[in-house]
């Protein structure tokens, strides 16, 4: 890993935790301006270093943090973050909409 990679990953670690304390979301465009994250595909890598994240999470049994990076259309999360959830076995209830589901997992992260 590059240490221009470490970088941008370390901010946006502390940018997630800074969201959590103030129970605000940001976009992912707006997360890849604010780590610096470099092109091509900034994107991308967020989201795959987002994915890593969450599967950490989960399996120290934390909080979700990713969660806190959202698509500005609709704001929750893009479907990969769903989708990385149910390969994760983490999966919405019977009935539940996307919506209903990433609210909830906002109320459990605190």
């Amino acid at each position: 890993m590059s240490s221009d990679q470490n970088q941008w990953q370390n901010k946006v670690e502390l940018m997630l935790s800074r969201l959590k304390e103030d129970g605000q979301v940001m976009t992912y465009l707006e997360m890849a301006e604010y780590a610096e994250i470099p092109s091509p595909y900034r994107i991308h890598q967020l989201a795959e270093f987002l994915e890593g994240l969450v599967t950490r999470d989960i399996r120290l049994g934390q909080p979700i943090m990713a969660l806190r990076v959202v698509s500005k259309r609709g704001g929750i999360p893009a479907d990969g973050f769903f989708d990385h959830l149910a390969a994760e076995g983490v999966m919405p209830q019977d009935g539940e909409s996307r919506a209903d589901f990433y609210q909830r997992l906002c109320d459990e992260a605190g």
